[in-house]
């Protein structure tokens, strides 16, 4: 006691006292190197500014950077008189002001067609208003046949604006063809598609094309601060910053992975699935033309009906986010069932498969899960026979052998999967089984993408749902 009241007596000692019953706030953890006669941090509070105060603020900003654009993308602005909504997307999507003098706007018509006249014309993508973007020449995305810029539509919003490579003749048909017949067919797939309300499409808006004839085809953007590539998921993450690092190893989980595949798999199941009336449109790469499939009529038989195959299902060709939806891209290559047969590869060789019809698809999403979980590529390292090392065939054209051919089978990769599967703490077996089945040369495959989602949530440990996204 006598001590307790020498140590009561001490200066400042009633300061530490709590001021009420329970009142321990001033009572706080130190660290060893913390400076105690500092205040602690308090983490700051977060502004709340009203939509009239942004609006104003993002108004300022716009006109700033205007003022820095070219005087015709000023005029087209200003007489489009675009609204604030407009302006905040612009400011967004054009955000180093080193870069807006020079941003370019790309004045669109809209693409003319010798099409014979059908019921399809009156609300087909052709039959639309002249189009102006503005979009930044050095920013874009390199795909194997086109590039995509990201740009702003005076009339649309944010938009992606895709536009043909320069090809050379190659040996492959389709990719003779005029690059206005090519985008077409892709238009009027996916506005067929649209009209059907098939799930997880990037949106269609408009085909025309430039005065100086080029072909541009305008489709939704998508931000890549809140969307990955699946292809991002392959390659070791060494490339990346610390924030997408985190969005990789995230995304390549058994829970978030299932949920991306269930849901390509809902909109694979979309297009396999035989509508009386599916839009789609071919081209005949020796004459130049293009045919509108609008039939079979609504009274046709079950055997008119018709499926629309992708026919080149690759990572760099869907699109997802953490919460596990995902978006199909790039409908250029995709055709009904009766155009694509066994022995008629399309698309791109590390993810050829093999099979007729759904399962021409459903093989392909087999070989791009594999990649994702294994790292490795199942054609690129597959054991080449001798016959074809002696035919002396190398890169695209081995690796196309190598799928044509029924008795070939890729690399498993069983080590590989065994990693991932001990990382995520999960069984082994089942995927490995999964695989077995799936890939070209060591199963039956599937021709349901539903059980093929479904099997591979049960191997991923997941519970397979129909309805995902």
């Amino acid at each position: 006691m006598a001590l307790l009241e020498k140590i009561s007596r001490l200066p400042g000692f009633r300061s530490l006292l709590p001021k009420r019953v329970g009142d321990f706030s001033r009572f706080r953890h130190i660290e060893p190197d913390e400076d105690i006669t500092r205040p602690p941090k308090t983490p700051p509070r977060e502004e709340h500014i009203s939509p009239v105060v942004l609006n104003e603020r993002n108004n300022r900003t716009f006109k700033k950077g205007i003022a820095l654009c070219k005087p015709e993308i000023q005029q087209a602005i200003q007489t489009a008189n675009v609204n604030i909504e407009w302006k905040t997307d612009f400011i967004r999507l054009f955000s180093r002001l080193e870069r807006l003098p020079h941003l370019q706007v790309m004045q669109l018509r809209p693409i003319s067609l010798n099409l014979t006249d059908n019921e399809l014309l009156t609300a087909s993508p052709f039959a639309q208003q002249p189009q102006s973007v503005i979009f930044d020449p050095e920013i874009r995305f390199h795909g194997t046949s086109a590039q995509v810029f990201p740009g702003m539509s005076l009339t649309l919003g944010k938009v992606a604006a895709k536009i043909p490579k320069v090809q050379e003749k190659t040996d492959k048909p389709y990719l003779n063809g005029s690059s206005q017949l090519n985008f077409a067919a892709e238009a009027f797939a996916l506005a067929g598609e649209q009209t059907l309300g098939t799930p997880g499409l990037s949106k269609f808006y408009f085909l025309g094309t430039q005065p100086s004839g080029e072909t541009v085809f305008l489709m939704e953007y998508h931000d890549p601060n809140s969307e990955f590539s699946l292809a991002d998921l392959i390659p070791p993450p060494d490339g990346f910053s610390a924030e997408e690092i985190q969005v990789i190893l995230a995304a390549r989980q058994p829970a978030v992975l299932s949920k991306l595949v269930q849901n390509i798999c809902l909109t694979l199941s979309s297009f396999h699935s035989p509508q009386r009336r599916r839009i789609t449109a071919s081209i005949d790469p020796f004459d130049s033309s293009l045919t509108i499939q609008d039939r079979p009529s609504p009274n046709a038989s079950k055997e008119e009906l018709q499926q629309l195959i992708h026919r080149d299902l690759k990572p760099d060709n869907i699109l997802g986010n953490l919460s596990g939806k995902s978006t199909i891209l790039d409908l250029g290559f995709a055709s009904t069932v009766l155009e694509t047969t066994s022995d008629q590869q399309v698309g791109t060789p590390k993810y050829s498969s093999r099979g007729e019809g759904a399962a021409y698809d459903i093989n392909s999403l087999a070989l791009l899960v594999h990649e994702i979980i294994t790292r490795v590529n199942y054609w690129q390292t597959a054991i080449v026979p001798d016959y074809l090392q002696a035919m002396g065939l190398t890169g695209a054209d081995l690796i196309q052998a190598l799928a044509s051919l029924p008795e070939i089978q890729g690399n498993l990769a069983i080590d590989k999967i065994t990693a991932y599967c001990q990382t995520h703490r999960i069984p082994s077996q089942p995927l490995i089984s999964f695989f077995e089945r799936a890939l070209p040369g060591h199963g039956p495959g599937y021709t349901d993408a539903q059980e093929f989602a479904g099997d591979f949530a049960q191997a991923m440990g997941q519970k397979p749902s129909n309805r995902v996204r």
